[in-house]
């Protein structure tokens, strides 16, 4: 009897040792920004300034004072990602709607090559956008030259204003910041407004009735104010960014009467005599205001004898305590 062959069974034990590779992810670095050059911007509003932004709201720009320009250079820290600069403003004490224009030239490094620059833009409201890393090639890094200038509305109120400018890599969240100072004077005009458009020394409202007789005796039978017939002048403005606000006071003189007949008291103005009156308000205006309108003057005929009246009204406008 043949032997019976016996196979053993064969266990292989196979061990899997898995790695596992944990890879520490730091946070990427997409950019930094630095400030360079300056600290703050000044500017200094002169009454003059004012004036002008009062007769057209938004037309004229104050420049800042000259000294150290702000440069800003942007270092690419990460080759594999972009980044974005914006620019906002970070506020200003006491509070205030100054309005702030800036212009961006990007150049490189050295200021030998320049990428672009930016239209002037407001800074209030959102973050603006400045720059996209696209925009400047591959470059590691860049200068950032800022040009400001403040645009008038004309009612801007009397003080010192200071406030910050920020500019942001939006990926890192790094930020440059530097000061911004504006002083504003204060401002006081008052200004009488032709119908015509033209400019003189003094206007005038007339009252001349002299062909229309049965008017100026049915004002006289009634007892009621004459309106005028005529002038060049047609409103009276004022304008002021004193907190305290304004008074006007008016005085009226005579210049010219028949047979020296007083007739300071019958010029009226809204119903009541012109001499003496006063006009008050505890608070600035926005821009030129109208104070009163030519149409709101009229005469008091009552004992009033026939010939010529000339009355010059005078106005004196002062800041409130």
């Amino acid at each position: 009897m043949r032997p019976t062959a016996r196979f053993a069974p064969t266990l292989l034990a196979v061990t899997v040792v898995v790695f596992t590779h944990v890879a520490a992810l730091a946070h990427a670095q997409d950019g930094r920004i630095d400030l360079v050059t300056g600290d703050e911007v000044v500017f200094v509003v002169t009454p003059d300034d004012l004036a002008a932004a009062v007769a057209c709201p938004g037309c004229d720009h104050v420049a800042a004072e000259p000294g150290t320009p702000i440069a800003l250079r942007v270092l690419r820290q990460n080759p594999n990602r972009l980044y974005t600069v914006e620019v906002f403003e970070a506020g200003w004490n006491p509070p205030s709607t100054l309005d702030i224009e800036a212009r961006h030239t990007v150049t490189s490094v050295d200021g030998q090559e320049v990428f672009f620059v930016t239209d002037w833009r407001s800074l209030g409201g959102m973050p603006s956008l400045v720059l996209r890393q696209s925009d400047v090639g591959r470059a590691p890094q860049v200068r950032i030259e800022v040009s400001y200038r403040l645009r008038l509305r004309g009612d801007e109120p009397a003080g010192t204003f200071l406030g910050s400018v920020a500019h942001r890599v939006r990926e890192s969240g790094s930020v440059a910041t530097h000061g911004v100072r504006v002083t504003v004077p204060a401002f006081l005009v008052l200004r009488l407004v032709p119908r015509d458009g033209s400019v003189a020394p003094a206007y005038d409202v007339s009252f001349d009735y002299g062909s229309r007789p049965a008017t100026f005796l049915q004002a006289l039978a009634t007892g009621t104010t004459l309106p005028p017939t005529g002038g060049d002048l047609a409103r009276v403005e004022i304008s002021t960014n004193h907190a305290s606000g304004f008074t006007v006071t008016l005085a009226v003189e005579e210049v010219e009467a028949p047979g020296g007949t007083a007739a300071t008291e019958r010029l009226r103005l809204q119903g009541q005599p012109v001499n003496g009156r006063t006009f008050r308000r505890d608070a600035p205006t926005n821009g030129f205001e109208t104070l009163l309108l030519a149409d709101d003057f009229a005469f008091d005929p009552s004992d009033s004898t026939a010939g010529r009246y000339r009355l010059l009204v005078t106005y004196q406008a002062a800041p409130n305590p």
